[in-house]
């Protein structure tokens, strides 16, 4: 457990790395959907001002948007007196880097092969286009909340699977616990039986009541009585 932790802390660390050798000279906000975000952090970081965004926290649910990558990053630029975009860029890399480790615990578990989900992992980190482009965009709350829904899928199969495995074994405890009882009952009664029952007495032979040694046995005949 100790050496997957290590390994996935150094990938992080070295896809994070990556990200940020990538930003450098960068413009921002690169796109005009991340002059919106830019807004939005600058809304939560001057609640007394007007709101500059379209999308704010408003009782207009027109105007609603997941505002949990942004509310981070204003409490970041707040908490390190850092311009809001160079968060929102730096934050923005931190969740690219995330996600790429969401992709293991998916394809582990359906796969159920690790070598498989390193594969993938790396294959996602380190060739495919997608989810670095995203800095070009600056479409950093989607990868975000793409990569808490990964994590989220990840939690609900392996509390599924362990659900399933936890009624597989119920179900075979009781049905076992249950077949059981009925043996045992079963073997009870059948050893009570064998125990009390006598043998039949022999063909053709007349039973005698036997009152004691000294007593005698009377036989009683059709025609009169002998005593003996």
């Amino acid at each position: 457990a100790s050496s997957k932790l290590v390994g996935f802390s150094v990938f992080f660390l070295f896809i994070l790395l990556l990200r940020l050798i990538f930003i450098q000279g960068l413009l921002v906000p690169p796109y005009a959907d991340s002059v919106i975000h830019l807004q939005i952090v600058q809304d939560f970081l001057n609640p007394d001002r007007p709101p500059q965004a379209f999308f704010h926290l408003s009782l207009d649910l027109g105007r609603y948007y997941h505002f949990g990558f942004h509310a981070l990053a204003a409490w970041l630029s707040g908490a390190t007196s850092t311009a809001p975009e160079q968060t929102i860029l730096l934050l923005g890399q931190y969740f690219q880097a995330l996600a790429i480790l969401a992709v293991y615990p998916l394809v582990r578990i359906s796969s159920k092969d690790s070598l498989s989900a390193w594969a993938v992992m790396i294959v996602a980190g380190l060739i495919l286009s997608i989810p670095a482009y995203t800095s070009n965009w600056g479409k950093y709350p989607a990868i975000a909340s793409l990569t808490g829904i990964s994590f989220g899928l990840s939690l609900l199969l392996i509390y599924a699977k362990n659900k399933f495995t936890f009624s597989k074994i119920y179900i075979w405890s009781v049905s076992y616990t249950h077949l059981r009882a009925h043996e045992t009952v079963l073997d009870l009664v059948c050893r009570l039986l064998l125990e009390n029952k006598t043998p039949p007495p022999p063909p053709h032979t007349p039973t005698l009541p036997v009152l004691n040694r000294h007593a005698y046995i009377t036989v009683t005949t059709s025609d009169d009585v002998v005593d003996s």
